[in-house]
């Protein structure tokens, strides 16, 4: 299981509430920003590590492909050299 950070997001929004409270000294207008700050917070985080995750994995896509594709030309390469070894070279024949 992976680390997440998504929870902040709920810290973060009743930090938000708490300075909205002491800035306007309105209780009511501190308790929706606190919710919707956290609720908010928190789907912002999720997306951003959703969106890291898929680019990670097309990056670890991306790497192994192209070692699969490394691996296959140097194979190609190795049996091209045999395939040139085991034939004996032929003399120039007289017309």
């Amino acid at each position: 299981m992976r680390k997440t950070y998504k929870y902040n997001g709920i810290i973060i929004g009743l930090l938000l509430g708490a300075l909205v409270y002491a800035k306007t000294k309105n209780s009511v207008l501190g308790i929706i920003v606190a919710v919707a700050g956290s609720i908010l917070c928190f789907l912002a985080i999720q997306t951003i590590e959703r969106m890291i995750e898929k680019g990670v994995d097309k990056a670890v896509d991306a790497a192994s492909n192209a070692i699969k594709r490394k691996k296959a030309e140097k194979q190609a390469a190795a049996e091209d050299a045999s395939a040139d070894a085991a034939q004996p070279e032929q003399p120039d024949q007289p017309k």
